[in-house]
């Protein structure tokens, strides 16, 4: 009899064991089911703000970008010529006339190209007709620097539609010497162009010359290469705030890679 209360007893205390081993069991599996729920809020919540922070610095660097604000992108290159207001005149048309599409590197170019071609045309028609013999080599050396302009521009058409190879085509390394030798012959002839008639054309032209010269630096001002002071890396590091939204993103990083590793471990 006291063998049979006995192994009852044991019986029950085995039974009682297991319901409250069972219960923590169960109490716990809660408590990780809803450290894991708080986990994911929290993954959800650094996540989020790691892309706002990077969706924030991405628009304003952007919306400070020259192909957003055509404005400024036409006076920085425009700050490069020997007559600013005239060539800020004769570049605005490139947005005004086609508000929606974003200025860039290779549609200056074009343009400057064009008009380059067409004020030497109407300057070497104006000389024809003019009696200053003194102005003839001028318009022989305007005709030849067409012809060179035209051939360079067929070979070049077909880059303007894509701005790497634009930018790194040969044929535009070839212009740039071109326009390297005969530039200052060009000018010096401008210089004699003293009628009043020829004077917007004689500065429309000069400074057309002059954006093409410089087309390297009319380049980096829209693709910026790392370490200049236009890149996106420069101008984020000389951002106080940058820096400290750095700081923030780097201890935010540091704990979202600490609750990942937590989360492995407890699944």
């Amino acid at each position: 009899m006291e063998i049979d209360t006995a192994n009852s007893t044991i019986s029950n205390s085995s039974v009682r064991d297991s319901l409250l081993v069972e219960q923590d069991q169960t109490s716990r599996r809660k408590k990780k089911l809803k450290f894991i729920i708080i986990l994911l809020i929290v993954f959800t919540f650094i996540i989020g703000a790691i892309i706002s922070v990077f969706t924030t610095m991405k628009q304003d660097f952007e919306s400070k970008s020259p192909a957003k604000n055509p404005t400024m992108a036409i006076r920085s290159i425009c700050s490069l010529t020997q007559y600013p207001t005239t060539c800020f005149k004769s570049l605005s048309p490139i947005y005004k006339n086609n508000p929606s599409s974003k200025i860039n590197a290779s549609r200056i170019f074009s343009f400057s190209f064009h008009t380059a071609i067409d004020e030497l045309n109407k300057l070497s028609t104006l000389l024809s007709e003019s009696n200053d013999r003194s102005l003839k080599h001028c318009e022989s050396m305007f005709n030849d620097s067409v012809r060179q302009l035209n051939s360079y521009l067929a070979t070049l058409d077909v880059n303007f539609r894509n701005e790497l190879s634009f930018v790194v085509s040969k044929s535009l390394r070839e212009l740039m010497g071109w326009l390297y030798r005969e530039t200052p012959k060009l000018e010096v002839c401008l210089n004699k162009l003293r009628f009043e008639y020829m004077l917007s054309s004689r500065r429309v032209l000069s400074n057309s010359l002059t954006i093409l010269s410089n087309m390297e630096s009319v380049s980096e001002m829209f693709y910026p290469i790392i370490g200049s002071d236009q890149s996106m890396v420069a101008s984020f590091l000389s951002n106080v705030q940058f820096v400290d939204t750095l700081c923030i993103f780097g201890v935010q990083y540091i704990l979202l890679v600490f609750l990942f590793c937590l989360l492995l471990r407890l699944l």
